[in-house]
């Protein structure tokens, strides 16, 4: 996203993209985590990805548009204020589009 906007790499940027990467993982964690307490409750481990990957869609959909749709204030302003808003649009929608490509791939496997 710094690269299409033509936004310097700075520390605001660098905060940015922090951001991004501490709610890609906590959406990660959360699929992971529901799917081993799924097979904790006895399902296999294929079954339980499946599941997981199914009930955690929607809310890892939203937390990141919700993310995604607060920064945008702080993306289209002027200034040293744009850079962490456009690095958290763009690393957060490549971390959830790569999360989802991951999960379609799974549950169409399955």
């Amino acid at each position: 996203m710094l690269t299409v906007t033509k936004t310097t790499l700075n520390v605001q940027s660098f905060m940015g993209a922090i951001m991004a990467i501490g709610v890609g993982i906590a959406n990660a964690i959360l699929l992971v985590l529901f799917a081993e307490e799924s097979r904790v409750k006895g399902m296999t481990a294929d079954e339980a990805a499946v599941h997981g990957a199914q009930s955690r869609m929607r809310p890892i959909l939203m937390t990141s548009i919700a993310m995604v749709a607060g920064m945008i204030p702080m993306a289209i302003s002027e200034g040293q204020s744009s850079s962490p808003g456009r690095a958290v649009i763009g690393g957060l929608t490549m971390s959830t589009l790569s999360e989802l490509t991951f999960l379609l791939c799974r549950l169409r496997s399955n």
